[in-house]
């Protein structure tokens, strides 16, 4: 045997001493130096480590389901925003991909909306029997009870309430967590449409249901409100204010900052938007629509604000076309009440084109009322003559007409 040569349990220990050397080189290559505190696992290549592969693709597969959950959640809102039935609405919520518990806020919150927008063209009783429609309204009080409930959610739940009243007994179930989720956190993230759509609910359900309100809580509420709304920096329109005074005119006058600090100021932006007709931005079909409605609601409040009244006719006179034949009824008759004669508004109502028999009776009595209040003289006999017939013919009291002044909803 060579001497030379190195024995075989030499040339073994060697050989695994190398093993471990280059075994220890491949695995800690990214060691670092002592006193950091990166685990001992941290420190295993990330290819070797299969198992942070799998929660990857884990994560990437709830990422897609849950973007799959959100594009089935949208597609239904726009459905159901495309219904003209409530029956329709819930047959997209019974039919949809996704079970009642996957539905978004913004689901329900659409559902109960569209229903009450379309609530006249359902039954009732066999609407609220179907079991989608019980479901949406204990979903939708699940929502209320959160605290990240959204304050648009808050806002439409409440119109929709306000909106079907007595149609739909079953969604004042929804009021009492609606009106506790108002704080003032949730009134300063509503935008101009929704805080005045929460006030107008507040004073609809306070004036059209009188047995629920002791839970409006409304002298919080319209505090709450009050604050916001002349807070707000962007200019009021048209629809919003108007909106606003008949709140004003329907809520219990003790509400010291409805009367005190909200009317001021939106007769204030009233002069202001209606000095500058380039700033009365509505779609041209709810404009005089609109118009109507202010002075109305002037007329409701017994404000004889001129400045207001003068410049709200002469806006409301230059639209000339025969679209907007009803809001020609309210301005009369509110002009009637305040007592006040505006000759162009008589010549121009009494000269349109009118199908007196297809108005309602409030119609007929309302411009009956005025034109008895404004016109003694007769100088519009003809059409008098006209209203007076209608009257006639459809048996209506002169009780009637002059009750026909404080309104449909009351002369009804």
């Amino acid at each position: 045997m060579n001497s030379d040569c190195p024995p075989k349990k030499f040339k073994r220990a060697t050989g695994l001493g190398l093993l471990a050397l280059a075994v220890s080189q491949l695995c800690f290559v990214g060691w670092l130096p002592d006193g950091t505190d990166r685990s001992f696992r941290s420190r295993i290549p990330r290819q070797m480590r299969p198992e942070l592969k799998k929660r990857a693709l884990h994560q990437k597969q709830t990422l897609n389901k849950d973007r799959a959950i959100v594009a089935k959640q949208k597609f239904l809102t726009s459905q159901m925003i495309a219904c003209k039935s409530a029956d329709a609405v819930l047959k997209v919520i019974h039919g949809g991909d996704l079970p009642m518990a996957e539905l978004s806020e913004i689901n329900y919150v659409t559902c109960i909306h569209m229903i009450a927008k379309l609530h006249k063209t359902a039954n009732s009783t066999s609407l609220t029997s179907q079991r989608p429609f019980q479901e949406i309204l204990e979903q939708s009080c699940a929502c209320l009870r959160r605290p990240d409930v959204q304050a648009r959610s808050v806002a439409n739940w409440l119109w929709a309430i306000a909106t079907t009243r007595d149609s739909i007994p079953e969604l004042k179930s929804l009021l009492t967590p609606a009106i506790q989720a108002i704080s003032r956190q949730k009134v300063q993230r509503m935008n101009q449409q929704e805080v005045f759509n929460t006030l107008w609910a507040e004073a609809t359900l306070y004036t059209y249901c009188p047995g629920l309100r002791s839970d409006l809580d409304i002298k919080r509420v319209s505090d709450l409100v009050v604050s916001h709304v002349m807070d707000i920096e962007e200019d009021l329109n048209i629809q919003n204010l108007a909106y606003g005074l008949w709140s004003v005119a329907r809520m219990p006058p003790s509400i010291s900052s409805l009367r005190e600090k909200l009317l001021p100021f939106l007769l204030s932006c009233c002069q202001r938007l209606l000095e500058n007709e380039d700033r009365v931005e509505l779609d041209a079909r709810f404009f005089k629509a609109a118009i109507a409605r202010l002075v109305w609601s002037l007329s409701l409040l017994d404000c004889k604000d001129q400045a207001i009244l003068d410049r709200a006719l002469y806006i409301f006179l230059k639209e000339t076309s025969d679209r907007g034949l009803l809001p020609h009824i309210d301005m009369v008759c509110a002009y009637a009440k305040l007592g006040i004669t505006k000759e162009d508004l008589l010549k121009t109502t009494a000269e349109l084109p009118w199908k007196l028999s297809t108005l309602r009776n409030w119609d007929i009595c309302a411009m009956t009322f005025a034109y008895q209040e404004l016109d003694p003289h007769q100088q519009y006999a003809g059409f008098q003559a006209k209203l007076r017939a209608e009257v006639e013919r459809r048996h209506l009291s002169q009780q009637q007409v002059i009750q026909s002044q404080y309104g449909y909803e009351e002369w009804n």
